[in-house]
């Protein structure tokens, strides 16, 4: 009963802010920009911003390489630099699996910037653990050899907010040794959740803002 006040209590607050013309901004729970790292790739990667390990243990070594990056999706001063490229067919099936903590936080929303060759993992996709179960999160529209930026709205999945985040991209499609899909740029973002006793006093300040406002 009382995550569901504190989410009632967050909309309610957020139609309050939009209300008076303000918006809430994400925060960066755990961000990774591939940059500087030594080679062979290792089987876990701390995050570069906030909090949060990316495994890569599924791989065994295997398939993992740093490739050249991409500045879109990148956070703050971040330069382009490197990439994290999967390779061949050996890794459809297999899974990047990032871990959060999301205390505090809600309506989470995970992004990158992807770049899938012609016969690289075009058809992989996002999923998220439950507690028991992956749950499908979303899937890549790719255009061949081009970067572009995967955005995946992670809202509905309230077990994520439950203190840890659990997401997984499962690599599919790959059609020969050479196809391979890169990932850079990985940042998990959510809103944070202000304490209930602390919902009143502020709900009452940004009206009381908004009829001078309007006065």
């Amino acid at each position: 009963m009382t995550g569901g006040i504190v989410r009632s209590g967050a909309v309610v607050a957020a139609l309050v802010w939009g209300g008076c013309g303000m918006a809430a901004s994400a925060d960066v729970l755990a961000g990774w920009h591939f940059n500087g790292l030594p080679t062979p790739v290792a089987s876990s990667i701390e995050a570069n911003h906030g909090v949060g390990s990316l495994d890569l243990s599924a791989f065994g070594g295997s398939g993992l390489a740093w490739q050249a990056g991409t500045d879109l999706n990148v956070w703050a001063s971040d330069p382009a630099g490197e990439g994290l490229g999967f390779t061949g067919t050996g890794a459809n099936g297999k899974s990047a699996v990032f871990t959060v903590g999301t205390v505090g936080y809600s309506s989470l929303v995970l992004s990158m910037a992807a770049r899938a060759t012609g016969t690289g993992h075009i058809s992989s996709v996002i999923e998220a653990w439950n507690g028991s179960q992956w749950i499908g999160a979303g899937s890549f529209t790719l255009t061949a050899s081009v970067w572009s930026t995967a955005i995946f709205e992670l809202s509905s999945l309230g077990f994520l907010d439950d203190g840890v985040a659990t997401v997984r991209l499962r690599l599919e499609g790959a059609s020969s040794a050479q196809g391979n899909l890169r990932i850079d740029n990985v940042r998990l973002e959510g809103y944070q959740v202000p304490a209930p006793g602390s919902l009143i006093a502020m709900g009452a300040a940004l009206l009381t803002a908004c009829r001078r406002r309007r006065g």
